[in-house]
């Protein structure tokens, strides 16, 4: 994938500040972003974004910064997160869902009981009108009834380079293997763990002098911008797509 500019794309997108120590704040981007122009073929300027209207929904499993982050950062833009669905009901997702006023669905004890349950209520939930997806943090890897009927219209965000470093704990994958760079991925989802294809990266390196904690905040700080950037093109592109139909 072919490597752009990393000043642009990021102008009016900047990492909530409660998820960003001080000394990451913007003007701080070092990494170097890229995109798969069979999905990005011409990324659109911020300011000639016309997404107004769209509508996403939010999976998560855990504290839920990026559900804020990709809240904070769509609804200017006029795109309504509509829904977050949490398998978890004591993760802090939910209280995040609750001060932006953004509905939750959380699955009972029984639907909790087995994959096939849980999935069941993935289903109900997806009965809602939606234009995109958005896994954050979402612990369980989606089946192929919840994938297939929307292949093209889930994302998901990983904390590596993909095709390396897979699965769980990624950034501590890169740390150990003492790789020079590592990154943020933002991808569409398939039935495969991490597998689906790609649509934006960016790569960071890994600054041996600063503790595994420094990298993670820098990763976090990526994801916080990438993520939402990548959604308003993909739904930028789909707008585009409806008005020329």
């Amino acid at each position: 994938m072919p490597t752009i500019s990393s000043s642009w794309q990021v102008e009016g997108l900047h990492p909530y500040d409660s998820a960003v120590p001080s000394n990451l704040s913007a003007p701080w981007w070092p990494a170097q972003v890229s995109h798969n122009p069979h999905h990005i073929s011409e990324p659109t300027p911020l300011d000639k974004l016309n997404v107004q209207g769209k509508r996403v929904l939010v999976m998560g499993s855990g504290s839920g910064t990026n559900f804020e982050a990709l809240t904070r950062a769509l609804r200017p833009f006029g795109v309504e997160v509509s829904g977050v669905f949490c398998n978890k009901p004591q993760a802090y997702i939910l209280e995040r869902a609750k001060n932006l006023g953004v509905p939750s669905t959380v699955p009972t004890d029984e639907q909790r009981t087995s994959k096939a349950s849980l999935n069941d209520a993935v289903l109900q939930f997806l009965e809602q009108p939606f234009d995109l997806l958005l896994l954050a943090g979402y612990m369980r890897i989606l089946p192929a009834r919840v994938v297939e009927p929307h292949l093209g219209k889930i994302l998901n965000i990983h904390p590596s380079i993909l095709p390396i470093f897979p699965g769980l704990h990624a950034i501590q994958q890169a740390w150990d293997a003492n790789v020079e760079t590592t990154g943020i991925t933002v991808h569409y989802v398939d039935q495969g763990m991490d597998t689906g294809p790609i649509i934006a990266q960016a790569s960071l390196p890994i600054d041996r002098s600063s503790p595994l904690e420094t990298l993670e905040q820098q990763m976090h700080a990526v994801e916080h911008i990438l993520y939402p950037w990548t959604v308003l093109q993909i739904l930028a592109r789909q707008a585009h797509n409806e008005g020329a139909q």
